[in-house]
């Protein structure tokens, strides 16, 4: 158990120093202000075309009573 103790201990001294560290980066050191200027191939810039807007399905045809899809419950008269 003793070693078990030491391990952790070491772990937790070494976590300590990683933040000690992070926290003075971010506390003490200034970073550098500078203007950029980042180039853009023209064929980057240029839109890609849109796909289409899908269409929805047509409805489904619904046959009541046996009629046909016209409506006419007869058959047609030659």
């Amino acid at each position: 158990m003793p070693t078990l103790a030491r391990f952790l201990f070491s772990l937790v001294v070494i976590a300590g120093i990683i933040a000690a560290a992070v926290f003075a980066l971010g506390n003490f050191v200034e970073p550098n202000v500078r203007q950029m200027t980042i180039r853009i191939p023209p064929g980057k810039i240029v839109p890609r075309p849109r796909a289409p807007d899908p269409t929805p399905a047509p409805a489904p045809a619904v046959v009541v009573d046996g009629a046909d899809a016209d409506g006419a419950d007869e058959p047609a008269a030659q």
